[in-house]
């Protein structure tokens, strides 16, 4: 007589006694496991009832009472299913998931446990997730000076550190990097000072000092001093850097009005109303240059310039110290010293 509690199978002609199981049911650890394309299954499965789950992407219900995760395992093998994955979940696709949301109820719930929702949420795209991960990490290249070339096999590293989808469609190197900076990130940055430069509504400075660069050439840095809205003080920014061979005062100046009144930034140009440098001298040239420029297209011009009196003192000390140098040098150490105890 056989049992009806258990099953007869065939293995190699002998007979085994297995016993019969309930019916399996769904199981929320499920959704937190991936496909074969990397999404979480939860991004694209619900539980729809104890013995039934229900999939998003292809709008179908299926059972999972006889076999459990395997029935789902089939599901997203299928070739239906990866079709219409590949288009509505793909690495360039932002897509809706549920998340499980928990509350802890109030007191007049009189509630002894927490109850949980679900909410919908938007997951961006992998790739977008990866060129964000790109951009956060340029941003602290430029912020702690780090060299373009340490950008050079983060990739890898990267996909060592965080393994997921994002980290590997990461992708950095030093020309990317030179390119993101120079094409993405700071015409975005000059876009945004602009706009807060627009907002406050009040006269401005042009900040410039040139200097010489490791590689021997001529650089000019030009800031803006102005009143921030969003910041709610005077702050200094960095607008443009300008490179020169041998460059006369005309030369700098006709590169500044070119700056102020380039179309593309739409600068406020007729708020600006000083220059502030170095070099006295050079710097009358380049006042007169850009007032009589302001004052050509019905603007008020520049205020008085009233140049900077260190400069000629200093550079007549170092004269003075290059003519009497043997006999100058100790008493110039005493003077100091009785500036330092005045």
């Amino acid at each position: 007589m056989t049992d009806s509690k258990v099953k007869t199978v065939d293995q190699g002609g002998r007979q085994k006694k297995m016993p019969h199981h309930g019916k399996v049911t769904f199981q929320n650890s499920w959704l937190q496991k991936e496909d074969e394309d990397g999404n979480r299954i939860g991004n694209w499965c619900q539980k729809e009832s104890e013995s039934s789950a229900h999939c998003i992407i292809c709008n179908k219900s299926f059972s999972i009472s006889n076999s459990g995760f395997s029935q789902i395992r089939q599901h997203f093998k299928g070739e239906r299913h990866k079709s219409e994955a590949r288009y509505k979940m793909g690495k360039n696709v932002s897509y809706l998931s549920f998340t499980r949301k928990v509350s802890t109820p109030t007191s007049e719930e009189q509630s002894s446990s927490g109850s949980s929702s679900k909410q919908l949420k938007l997951q961006p795209a992998i790739a977008d997730q990866a060129t964000s991960a790109e951009i956060l990490w340029m941003l602290k290249v430029s912020q702690s000076d780090y060299s373009l070339s340490s950008c050079d096999g983060l990739p890898q590293l990267f996909r060592k550190m965080f393994p997921c989808p994002a980290s590997e469609e990461f992708s950095l190197c030093r020309t990317k990097a030179s390119y993101i900076m120079s094409d993405g990130v700071g015409p975005l940055m000059l876009k945004m000072l602009v706009e807060d430069l627009c907002n406050s509504e009040a006269a401005f400075t042009l900040m410039y000092d040139e200097t010489t660069t490791v590689q021997v050439k001529k650089q000019m840095d030009i800031l803006v001093r102005y009143w921030s809205e969003s910041e709610q003080r005077v702050t200094v920014r960095f607008l443009s850097a300008l490179f020169f061979g041998h460059a006369k005062g005309v030369d700098v100046g006709n590169e500044i009005i070119k700056l102020v009144f380039d179309q593309d930034t739409c600068f406020p140009a007729e708020r600006l109303f000083n220059l502030s440098s170095d070099g006295p001298n050079v710097n009358k040239t380049i006042w007169k240059f850009v007032d009589d420029k302001l004052k050509e297209k019905k603007m008020k011009g520049l205020i008085p310039m009233v140049p900077c009196n260190v400069h000629i003192i200093h550079n007549g000390f170092r004269q003075g110290l290059s003519v009497f140098s043997t006999w100058f040098t100790p008493r110039t150490k005493d003077f100091c010293r009785y500036q330092m105890t005045w």
